[in-house]
């Protein structure tokens, strides 16, 4: 091998190797830190498509924390659906859910 590849290579090694270090030494570290969390509690959170997907997640986990859920919905049986799921999850009993129909005619 050419020592043009072989000093390429000892230089990606270490410079890979200080990346994992800092990383390391980081706060997190891939660990979720409970402290970090905002505080929702009583605040007045909108929603939008909190009736599937990444939506419906947050809106779980913002009534987890306590807060005011606001879900807009087209329709009365899917906000009912909504809200009948959401309150069926353990640990939302904190937060409030405030559903709204909103129609575009």
């Amino acid at each position: 091998m050419s020592a043009i590849v072989i000093l390429g290579t000892v230089i990606g090694a270490g410079v890979v190797l200080v990346g994992l270090i800092r990383l390391k030494n980081m706060k997190s570290w891939g660990r979720h830190d409970a402290q970090d969390e905002i505080d929702v509690q009583s605040r007045i959170v909108l929603i939008t498509g909190a009736s599937s997907g990444i939506g419906k997640e947050v809106a779980i986990e913002m009534l987890r924390r306590g807060a005011v859920v606001v879900i807009p919905c087209r329709t009365t049986e899917r906000a009912l659906a909504t809200v009948t799921d959401l309150k069926g999850r353990p640990g939302t009993s904190n937060g409030t859910i405030v559903s709204t129909i909103v129609n575009s005619n």
